[in-house]
């Protein structure tokens, strides 16, 4: 497709995202780019093409929703070690519900990523939790009454996702929506 702005179902199918956390869940995390490409393989699949910033809007949409989390990736294997350094990936965040799209379980044969990453928990519920916090503080100085009342929600999210203590968060939210 030549103008993303001609987005069909299927191209939003596969960038929701829940669709685009699924994505990331098979491999535990990926880089910006690496999910960037699995998107345009999954819309090759489809005998489609996409423009690169409906993917980066698809992706930055996911991570306002805190569907997916950016968080440092310190290598941990031999061979990772020495192909990749500390970077920004993507996880999969506390509001996702990860579903794979139509085509997506043939990405580890296609996409060349290794598949044995692994993500500390404890850091992406930290991510989470800082990134909570000054969303939250910057709402509330704006007076965003709608998105004060989504981190609400996420509030609940987190809490339960990630075992985070999110009471203080929720209360000062509380309180600006008053």
């Amino acid at each position: 497709m030549s103008d993303d702005s001609a987005t069909t179902d299927s191209d939003r199918e596969f960038l929701e995202p829940d669709a685009i956390a699924g994505i990331v869940d098979m491999f535990t995390a990926l880089t910006r780019e690496e999910l960037a490409d699995a998107a345009a393989e999954l819309a090759f699949k489809r005998g489609e093409s996409i423009e690169r910033d409906a993917v980066d809007r698809a992706i930055d949409d996911a991570v306002s929703e805190f569907a997916l989390v950016s968080v440092e990736y310190e290598p941990t294997s031999d061979t990772e070690q020495e192909t990749q350094y500390s970077q920004s990936h993507l996880a999969v965040g506390p509001t996702a519900f990860p579903r794979l799209p139509d085509g997506a379980a043939d990405l580890p044969h296609i996409l060349d990523v290794e598949r044995e990453r692994s993500i500390d928990r404890e850091v992406v519920a930290t991510a989470v939790e800082k990134r909570l916090r000054r969303e939250a503080a910057r709402a509330a100085a704006d007076g965003d009454d709608d998105r004060l009342e989504t981190l609400l929600d996420v509030c609940f999210d987190v809490d339960v996702w990630a075992g985070v203590d999110t009471d203080d968060v929720r209360a000062d939210i509380e309180r600006a929506l008053e």
